[in-house]
């Protein structure tokens, strides 16, 4: 998935979505939260103007969707190692006898 830029969107039929009608939204650029070559997420920017130099913001938002998706996996791994020692401390509390090292 590659980000995408779209600077028409009113005039597209697959952004037909209510809510973006609602928001009056022109121009749009979307960059894929990517994580190790897997896409897990994705941030946009919409302007309620004609922009056609949103690209420019390109470089900025795949700053800002790199930091998030990294931010996003490391709060994944750090939940997981909860969970993992709470699983292995409760496992060891419930041994019949303990060892100690």
């Amino acid at each position: 998935m590659k980000p995408v830029i779209d600077t028409q969107v009113s005039r597209r039929p697959d952004y037909a979505h209510a809510d973006l009608r609602r928001l009056g939204l022109q121009s749009i650029l979307c960059v894929p939260l990517r994580v190790r070559n897997q896409v897990i997420g994705v941030v946009w920017l919409g302007d309620s103007k004609l922009q056609p130099g949103i690209s420019l913001s390109l470089v900025p938002m795949q700053i800002v969707a790199n930091y998030l998706a990294q931010a996003i996996d490391r709060y994944r791994a750090e939940e997981e190692m909860a969970d993992l020692k709470h699983f292995f401390e409760s496992l060891l509390d419930n041994l019949p006898a303990q060892v100690c090292i």
